[in-house]
């Protein structure tokens, strides 16, 4: 895990924790460097796949909720399309 460089950010939030009012369950915070996305502070997450990274595993430890891997594709390409920060929940 790294400190923000500054670039766009992508910051993944568990849906469950919000839908029944836990705010701030931050799963992982990525940026797009030059090697294609990566985690950035410490946060939850592990990369695993046919190649060691194709997918990011997420699991939130308040609520137990582990969503669907997401493609390393998906992650890069939300990265790219956002300036600044952007928040999903999942």
């Amino acid at each position: 895990m790294r400190h923000s460089t500054g670039l766009p950010t992508l910051i993944v939030m568990c849906r469950p924790c919000r839908d029944v009012d836990r705010p701030g369950r931050k799963l992982a915070e990525l940026d797009l460097g030059p090697d294609g996305p990566s985690q950035t502070h410490h946060t939850i997450g592990q990369w695993s796949g046919p190649d060691g990274d194709d997918k990011l595993h997420l699991g939130c430890p308040a609520c137990g909720h582990a969503p669907r891997p997401i493609r390393r594709q998906r992650i890069t390409q939300a990265l790219a399309a956002i300036t600044g920060k952007s928040t999903v929940y999942l």
